[in-house]
């Protein structure tokens, strides 16, 4: 079995557990520390494929980024400089990282301009030609 699928296995089962038990914890405060368990005994089979697969309540890791912007971002280019695009959505430096992605499955993609120009990267990160703007703001 792959490591996303056990993620995947994982998380639904131990999501569902965590549900169930969430009801009756949030009267006596124990949720933190069971959300803090579910997250230890999943994350450690692949933080990458546990994130995609997470979506119960109490995860550090995201399955979307977030959208700072619907527009894209134009930025002047220097040729041979090395430009690092925020994934995740949550630089306040946006487009670029300012290291807000810790502790999520998410990492900045590196952008390296062979001539200085004008590019226009994505603000949604909805792209699929990531980090460049595609178009996808609008649908």
């Amino acid at each position: 079995m792959s490591d996303s699928s056990l993620a995947a296995t994982c998380a639904l089962t131990i999501g569902l557990r965590y549900r169930a038990r969430k009801q009756q914890a949030d009267s006596s405060g124990r949720d933190g520390l069971l959300g803090a368990a579910i997250h230890d005994t999943c994350a450690t089979l692949s933080p990458a494929a546990y994130g995609r697969a997470d979506n119960f309540e109490g995860s550090k890791y995201m399955s979307k980024p977030e959208r700072p912007s619907d527009t894209p971002y134009a930025v002047d280019v220097e040729a041979g400089k090395s430009y690092w695009w925020c994934s995740c959505g949550k630089s306040s430096k946006q487009p670029f990282c300012d290291g807000s992605h810790k502790g999520t499955e998410f990492t900045p993609l590196k952008y390296e301009a062979t001539s200085s120009r004008k590019v226009f990267f994505c603000g949604c990160k909805a792209t699929a030609k990531q980090p460049l703007c595609d178009g996808s703001h609008t649908q």
